[in-house]
């Protein structure tokens, strides 16, 4: 009977540790230092502009740190050579114009027979990375500046279109009913139109209320969170057959920004549960978690949908996700085919506490 080969029969033996460690230094882009325990530099794989490999090798590693990490670089090389294994650190230096480019380090120790003779430090460029948070921060800054600037816009308009159009309106329904009245004793006034008229102009009462809870719900600023999104949920009643609403029995006023968002958030997923599901039941929930956290949470029993497949055109979805990542937080949103779908988002209750932050009773 023949032997089975194993791995050890057809693979060749591997080349030596010397060339190995010269293609492995030759091929990153970090920087590849050996110091012995006198912090002497035996070895680099390369060197920034201005400076040569040959001037390296020889020098006390410190001294290519700058003054104000000294000694921490100095207490990460000490831990190693002193038997406490890798440890990482932070530097920075700067230019001559006084950029910073940041660096993270590793230092492990090499051991030979039982003991440490030198340390590995291996020490990569972090600047592009930090520049890309930087900006990422400084996007969210501008987005968050956007919409609140949109949603005041908002407020102006629904303004408007209440002191103003909406009073129009309802001054001259009460005039067109007064004249309606008049009509009864008075038939040569043409009853028909007038009372076709008012019908008209209570349509466009209610288009301008609706165009207000729009463009920003008054309810909102006058008595808060759980009572705006009742209303959004009484509003919602009408088209899906029954949708509960569970809160706790009061919440304390947050940042507008904060209140806004939940609003916006129940008010689209509703909406998308209206257009898109045919659900004949949905929920709605608020629940505090801890001190800094509410959750947001609307869940549907409709036709549901393969998010992966959600055509580019549609913003819904989308809009829920930005609104949630202005406050560093994420929406999950999980659905199926036939499975409905469930938003949930935890929002900071105070959002001056970003980024490390954020007994209920229902009624349905």
């Amino acid at each position: 009977m023949s032997k089975r080969p194993n791995h050890l029969d057809v693979v060749q033996p591997l080349p030596s540790h010397r060339a190995m460690w010269e293609a492995l230094v030759g091929s990153i882009t970090s920087f590849v230092i050996v110091i012995d325990c006198d912090y002497t530099i035996l070895f680099v794989n390369q060197v920034e502009d201005g400076d040569s490999i040959e001037d390296a090798i020889g020098a006390n590693a410190l001294d290519y740190v700058q003054p104000e990490y000294k000694e921490r670089v100095s207490q990460a090389y000490d831990l190693v050579f002193a038997g406490n294994g890798p440890t990482e650190f932070e530097v920075a230096s700067w230019d001559p114009a006084g950029n910073p480019t940041y660096y993270t380090s590793r230092i492990a120790p090499i051991v030979e027979d039982g003991r440490v003779v030198a340390g590995l430090i291996t020490c990569m460029n972090v600047q592009q990375i930090k520049d890309t948070e930087a900006s990422l921060r400084a996007d969210r800054r501008a987005l968050r500046h956007l919409i609140t600037m949109l949603e005041k816009e908002r407020q102006l308009v629904s303004c408007e279109i209440h002191d103003g159009l909406s009073q129009y309106l309802v001054g001259a329904i009460m005039l067109l009913e007064a004249r309606e009245y008049q009509s009864t004793e008075n038939a040569s006034v043409p009853l028909n139109d007038l009372r076709e008229s008012i019908v008209l102009l209570r349509k466009a009462a209610a288009e301008s209320r609706r165009l207000i809870q729009c463009l920003r719900p008054t309810m909102l600023d006058e008595m808060g969170i759980i009572e705006a999104v009742g209303s959004l949920v009484s509003d919602a009643r009408r088209d899906i057959p029954f949708v509960e609403y569970s809160h706790p029995g009061s919440l304390p006023r947050f940042a507008p920004e904060v209140e806004t968002a939940i609003f916006r958030i129940v008010q689209e997923s509703l909406s998308n549960i209206n257009k898109h599901s045919n659900a004949h039941h949905a929920s709605v929930m608020l629940e505090q978690r801890g001190e800094h956290d509410l959750a947001v949470t609307v869940v549907d029993d409709g036709a549901g949908f393969d998010i992966s497949t959600v055509p580019d055109g549609r913003f819904g979805l989308e809009s829920i996700r930005q609104r949630s990542r202005l406050f560093h937080r994420e929406a999950f949103i999980s659905s199926s085919p036939g499975k409905g779908c469930r938003v949930e988002v935890v929002l900071p209750i105070f959002p001056g506490l970003l980024p490390s932050a954020s007994d209920a009773s229902s009624s349905a």
